[in-house]
This record gives C-alpha cells, structure tokens and sequence, in this order.
C-alpha cells in the first residue's frame, strides 16, 4: 500500500507491523505492554502520537528494497502515564530556527526529569537537553540539511513525540 493511515491504538500485549511503500500517517496511542513497527519509504507522519510508559515502537524510513542506507529510531517508554498533551512548536515550518514551548502543568512539575530530544529522521542529533516545565528552548537549523525533524519529550517515561518541517 502507497499510504497508509493508522488511528487504531495498540493495546497491552497486541504486538503490530504496519508498511506503506511511501507515507505512513500515526495518530494512535501504543498503550504499555504494547509493541509496534511502523515502516514507510518516505515518510512517517506523526500527529499526536503518543506512546505510553512500558510500550516499545519502532520507526523505520526504508527508501526502496535495494537502499543501503535507512534511519531507524527506537521508543522505549518505560514509566507511568501522566497525561501531557500542550507541547509547542513554532513557527512550523520553518526556514532558520523554531522554538519548543514545554508544557507547564501541575503534574508535569513533579516529573523527576524530563528531556528534549530533536533529531533528523535519519537519526543524526541536533539537541539533547534535560529541561524544566515552561520552559522554551530556541532551534537553528539554518545550517542543518532541509528536511523533517522530530522532537522527543520525555516526562516521567512518557513519550511525546512531535514533526516540525524545516524548508
């Protein structure tokens, strides 16, 4: 299938594989226990996906079958559940820096830490960084390959996972 659209969440145990030749578009919720391996061969597009504390995801880009290159990124939530759902990207796209607004909630403030993440879908690092609640972090990517980047937040082994587009 060219492109593919998930928005069934995967439940405690349920182990999933889903492909598309070109797009793959995840709006769903990976629930602990859960294990899924989403793999697109151009992109996966992620829209309030989120991963629960003790699931396992796998993303994978895999151009074409004789490709030798592919980017791979591993999600291992490991905690308890909290909820967080106002994490902030903006402008986006973007065509030099974007700022990462952290969400500022009474349980977030309890998180023993929390961390921010940016990296290109072919895994190369841009940022990692532990943060505080409310805070805004300021990213350049003038110099950086155009292309999408995604930001990972992690607050007490939850995992929030956000695209921002770099023209």
């Amino acid at each position: 299938m060219e492109d593919l659209v998930i928005g069934q969440n995967v439940l405690t145990q349920e182990n999933k594989v889903e492909q598309a030749s070109k797009t793959l578009k995840v709006s769903n919720v990976v629930f602990k226990g859960g294990k899924v391996t989403y793999q697109a061969g151009k992109k996966i597009v992620l829209s309030e996906f989120r991963a629960k504390g003790g699931s396992r995801v796998v993303l994978r880009i895999v151009p074409c079958a004789n490709a030798s290159t592919k980017a791979e990124t591993l999600l291992n939530a490991r905690s308890a559940d909290i909820g967080i759902n106002h994490l902030q990207l903006y402008p986006n796209p973007t065509k030099s820096s974007f700022v990462i607004a952290l969400p500022l909630k009474p349980n977030a403030q309890k998180a023993n830490s929390q961390l921010v993440e940016v990296y290109s879908l072919l895994g190369t690092t841009v940022l990692k960084k532990n943060v505080k609640p409310g805070e805004k972090i300021a990213i350049d990517l003038t110099n950086k390959p155009k292309g999408i980047y995604l930001v990972k937040y992690v607050t007490n082994g939850e995992v929030i996972i956000k695209k921002v587009i770099h023209q």
